[in-house]
């Protein structure tokens, strides 16, 4: 049996949509008409950005959903490239990737069993004996 986490992110989507200045602003140019709509939607009170759900970047819930694709069992730690490419099939943010770097550069676990994939710098190199001491 596989444990999960269940948030009620996508409610706080809607709440957020609802009160956040970010998205009064956004639906403001929504009903103006200035946001391109082959870009933008808004289905059932929630805006999205090429078909995915659109969330404000200063907004604590892309913490929570970029903690939960890291640190669950399904998510394992997985380094930048994998987070991004989960968290991108549902959401977007401006920045995503940068706040995701920077959680995976953060994230004590990652770091002391990590590695970085370099070349070795290559065999040491005998230092030259000095001739007068």
């Amino acid at each position: 049996m596989m444990s999960t986490v269940e948030t009620n992110w996508l409610e706080k989507v809607e709440e957020m949509v609802q009160y956040d200045e970010y998205f009064q602003e956004l639906n403001k140019q929504w009903e103006d008409g200035i946001l391109a709509p082959e870009l933008h939607q808004k289905k059932h009170g929630i805006f999205y950005y090429r078909n995915k759900i659109l969330l404000n970047p200063a907004s604590d819930l892309t913490h929570l959903l970029i903690s939960e694709h890291h640190k669950t069992p399904t998510g394992r730690h997985s380094g930048y490239e994998k987070m991004l490419q989960r968290l991108k099939k549902i959401v977007y943010w401006k920045g995503i990737k940068n706040s995701v770097r920077r959680y995976v550069k953060e994230c004590d676990v990652c770091q002391r069993s990590k590695y970085e994939n370099i070349h070795p710098v290559g065999l040491l190199q005998p230092l030259a004996i000095p001739r007068h001491v």
